[in-house]
This record gives structure tokens, C-alpha cells and sequence, in this order.
């Protein structure tokens, strides 16, 4: 796992890391860190120089080793749980220097908390194995990553159970994979977000409402979950009523996203029911579900605690 964003270029050779599904996100640059100066920019390390470059390429230049005052001089030597530190510390900063990521990638299995997003062009080479070897708190970003879902639930449904955070948005996964994620995360005490809008979770059609019960019945084990997202899913009133059950158990959720849903009013009026109990929700997202009157006003009574209510593209 790596995540370098630059590519050094000395005459016609270039220097390329390994192809790499998983990034990390965020990566700590040491050598900057430690220094106290800020991260370069790509700009900035084209004025590397030509002795530099060349130590580079032949393997022997070092993130640390040009640190004034550093006890330590080269980047093995380095403390695992300093590096760790260090990873946590820096939310922001992207890896320059390929032994660095090296190096993290043997450590950061071990960390408290580790930020992952896989790489849009190398997802189909995802296995489970690369998300099982983190077994503390993992975020996980895997956006307009279709191929990602597969070894996912299959990571998920073997007991892993680290993850916190889970972005799968514009996947168009359908029913019987998300069915599957939920199924995998059943029972997830850890999870806070969870972000599935645009996965063609549909409550007819093939599958009917086997996506929809799966994730309200995972709801209720989803004791931390903080944001839901099920942006652009053809939920309709049947996948509204059905959510509906589940909800009613989220006594943490802040943010609700259901946009462009299909909703209708009876399923907004099912739904108002069961966030009428929710007194931590403060934003709810419902615009362009066909909602009239009935379906508007009753969402708007459901919760005192609301402080945005996103109706947009309602009530002709």
C-alpha cells in the first residue's frame, strides 16, 4: 500500500511507484514534519538536485537523513509508534517519498486509527486481504469503486469488524450486493458513517425489498451510527416504511440523507414517525422525493431537535 502523488523526472528516466490499490489518506511526509517546515509542493521538489535525484533513484536517499539535529539518521530507525504519532497528527499531508509509505505500510496496520481510500483505477485488485490486516479503526473511502464491494462483504462477513467510516457512494452495487455489505456489517458497534447513495437499491424490480430489510435490520446493531446517506436510491414508500423500522433504533444519528428517493408521501409519513424518537437528528435531506403537503409537513413536525430540513423539489 502507497500513496505518493509525485513522479521524479531526471532526463528520459522517471520514476514511478508500484501500482497500488489502497492509498492511505491521510499520509504523514516525515521529513517535513520533523523539520518543521511545510509540506513541498510538486513544484518545489523539481528543484530537487541532480545529486539528490540520483541517490533517490538508486534506492539510497532517505526522508530523515538531511534533518539538522535529527537522532535519528535514517528512516528504519524510527520508532514504529512514532510513526504512528506522526500519521495521526498530520490530517491533510499526502506521502512524497516512496520509502516513507514503505515504511508506513508496515506499521500502520498496528495504529489506533488509519484512513484508507482505494484508487478509482485499481479497485478490480482489491482482495479482502488488504483490509483485514488493519484490526483497529479504519476509515474507508472506496467512491465509483464497483469492484471494491465484492471483497469487501467478504472481509465483513469473515468477522472483520474495524471499520467506522464506509464511503461507497456511486457504485451502482444493486440490491443483491448491498443486501450482502449489510448482511457483513451486521452487529458493527464501531460503525458511524455509512454512505451508500447512488447504488441502485431499488424496493421493486428484481430483489424487491431484500436491500432495504437487510440494512433496517442492521440498523438496530448499529448502535454509534452518526450520518446515513441513500442519496439517489429508488426507495419508494414500500423502501421508506421499511427503513422506517430500523431508524427508530438510531438513537445517534445527526445527519440523514435521502434525496431524490421516490419517497411519496406515505413513505415520508412512516418515516416522520420513527425520527420523531431521534432527539440527536439536526439535519435531514429529503429534496425531489414527490412529496405533497401531507408528506412535507409531516417530516417538518417530526423533530424539534431539526436544525436543517432539506425539502427542495417537493410540493408542486
Amino acid at each position: 500500500l502507497r500513496s505518493p502523488i509525485m513522479t521524479i523526472k531526471s532526463g528520459k528516466r522517471k520514476l514511478l511507484p508500484p501500482p497500488d490499490p489502497i492509498e492511505f489518506l491521510p499520509v504523514a511526509d516525515l521529513s517535513f514534519f520533523a523539520s518543521g517546515q511545510p509540506a513541498p509542493s510538486p513544484g518545489d521538489l523539481e528543484q530537487t538536485s541532480e545529486r539528490d535525484k540520483k541517490r533517490i533513484r538508486n534506492g539510497q536517499g532517505d526522508a530523515m537523513d538531511v534533518i539538522p539535529g535529527s537522532q535519528h539518521r535514517s528512516l528504519p530507525d524510527l520508532p514504529d509508534d512514532f510513526l504512528r504519532r506522526i500519521y495521526g497528527t498530520l490530517p491533510h499531508l499526502a506521502c512524497f517519498h516512496r520509502l516513507v509509505c514503505r515504511r508506513l505500510n508496515s506499521v500502520l496496520p498496528g495504529a489506533e486509527k488509519v484512513s484508507l481510500r482505494v484508487n478509482q483505477q485499481k479497485g478490480h485488485l482489491i482482495k479482502a486481504s488488504h483490509l483485514t490486516r488493519y484490526t483497529s479503526l479504519v476509515e474507508l473511502s472506496a467512491r465509483r469503486c464497483r469492484d471494491v464491494v465484492g471483497p469487501l462483504s467478504t472481509a465483513l462477513l469473515s468477522g472483520w469488524k474495524a471499520v467506522t467510516s464506509l464511503d461507497l457512494s456511486f457504485n451502482d452495487a444493486g440490491n443483491a450486493a448491498i443486501a450482502q455489505l449489510a448482511e457483513g456489517l451486521h452487529g458493527n458497534r464501531k460503525l458511524r458513517v455509512l454512505l451508500l447513495g447512488h447504488n441502485r437499491i431499488t424496493s421493486q424490480g428484481e430483489g424487491g425489498l431484500g436491500a432495504v430489510s437487510s440494512i433496517a435490520k442492521s440498523l438496530a446493531t448499529w448502535t454509534a451510527l452518526e450520518e446515513l446517506d441513500l442519496d439517489g436510491n429508488e426507495l419508494y414508500s414500500g423502501g421508506g416504511k421499511e427503513l422506517a423500522k430500523g431508524l427508530s433504533h438510531c438513537s445517534r444519528l445527526r445527519i440523514l440523507g435521502l434525496r431524490a428517493c421516490l419517497l411519496m408521501d406515505a413513505g415520508a409519513i412512516a418515516l416522520a414517525s420513527a425520527l420523531s424518537t431521534i432527539s440527536s437528528l439536526s439535519k435531514l435531506s429529503v429534496e425531489n422525493n414527490a412529496l405533497s403537503a401531507d408528506g412535507v409537513t409531516a417530516l417538518a413536525a417530526s423533530s424539534s431537535f431539526l436544525r436543517h430540513l432539506h425539502l427542495d423539489g417537493n410540493m408542486p
